[in-house]
């Protein structure tokens, strides 16, 4: 088997980080016939998307780099169908041979230098040598690149092809990205319409396993720590408050037991956060696979009584803080205890602490200092 010498694959590796960091198609198309013509050796080249099946093969949104910017229409309008490299591709696609890379090595030279195709469309442009590199995904083609060299180059040699064959999975895996990119967008545009006719503003969506898929700014505002967390943990469920896993815990329990038809449409929950109290609810769709997803809807409870800047001054701790919020809402201490996951005798220690640092001795009396002026 053929092997490259290291600076080609230094090469190769640079071209693959390249093309992956793109972030939008236009930008793909670009850097890719740029890089490729560098790193194979190309005078021209052409790029298309592609769209149906090999039966039905429609070539969209064609670019050129090198040859005359209206050659990718004017191929697609009257000279597809006699383009003997493409055809050979897509026959090889059919027959499940995958990602083949055409050459003048396939085509026979004498044959296709005496065609109309190569006459009237390719050597006016000066292209003589073509490399095909057709990009399949799920045994259909979803895009074709074309490199070209003049008559007066050599042709595209078994290296060049290495090369390229190399490079495929690079250009594929970029344009699946793009495409997860773009949807994960439209996912958000199609969240934030839904989020104006809701009543809390803030939407984490979290697949079956409860690792977050999207968490729309809003949630940031409200949870104020949660995205210097999403930079440690990698946006894990365990960075959320526990209110929230337990409400979804508590959903997939159910959904195992119960047609999905007829659970309640809603679980609510209250958190108590820094200085504010959140409220919300989590409710489940069932996606195509039968697989549930959680829809998280969180925001500020505007009953909340207690005014953040009376906190500020007496240097509360976060739970201390929590559990006046809870305090305010006339909660007892085994109800306070259960909602924050602590033990009842752990409650009484912070109020004691409590209505030390504020100068109180009851619950009245505490509620009196912080309340928020109306």
């Amino acid at each position: 088997m053929m092997s490259l010498p290291q600076q080609d694959i230094k090469n190769i590796a640079s071209t693959g980080n390249a093309v992956l960091g793109c972030s939008n198609q236009a930008h793909f198309q670009s850097t890719a016939l740029h890089e490729l013509q560098e790193v194979i050796g190309a005078d021209s080249s052409v790029y298309y998307n592609i769209a149906g099946d090999t039966q039905n093969l429609q070539f969209k949104n064609g670019i050129s780099l090198g040859v005359p910017t209206e050659a990718p229409k004017l191929w697609c309008e009257h000279y597809r169908d006699s383009d003997p490299f493409v055809n050979t591709a897509m026959d090889r696609i059919e027959m499940g041979l995958g990602n083949t890379i055409i050459s003048n090595e396939v085509v026979r030279n004498r044959e296709y230098t005496n065609t109309e195709f190569y006459c009237d469309f390719l050597s006016p442009q000066h292209v003589h040598h073509i490399m095909v590199i057709p990009l399949v995904e799920n045994s259909q083609p979803v895009a074709l690149i074309g490199l070209h060299r003049p008559s007066t180059s050599s042709g595209f040699s078994e290296k060049d092809v290495l090369k390229a064959d190399i490079l495929a999975p690079y250009l594929l895996a970029a344009i699946q990205k793009i495409k997860l990119n773009t949807h994960l967008e439209e996912c958000k545009s199609t969240i934030a319409t839904l989020v104006s006719e809701l009543p809390y503003q803030g939407i984490i969506v979290l697949d079956n396993d409860f690792v977050p898929v999207v968490i729309n700014d809003h949630i940031y505002e409200l949870i104020d720590d949660l995205a210097d967390e999403c930079d440690k943990t990698g946006t894990s469920l365990s960075i959320l408050p526990p209110e929230i896993f337990h409400c979804c815990k508590q959903w997939k329990t159910l959904y195992r037991s119960t047609p999905i038809n007829e659970l309640q449409e809603k679980i609510d929950f209250s958190i108590c956060r820094n200085d504010k109290v959140l409220k919300g609810y989590v409710r489940i769709v069932e996606n195509d696979a039968r697989e549930i997803i959680f829809i998280v809807c969180l925001g500020t409870d505007e009953n909340d009584l207690i005014d953040s800047r009376n906190l500020d001054k007496f240097g509360l701790t976060r739970r201390e803080i929590d559990i006046v919020h809870l305090v305010s809402t006339g909660m007892t201490n085994p109800e306070i205890a259960r909602k924050l996951f602590i033990s009842a005798r752990t409650v009484q220690n912070h109020l004691r602490s409590i209505f030390s640092k504020v100068g109180v001795h009851n619950r009245t009396s505490l509620i009196s200092s912080l309340v928020r002026d109306r």
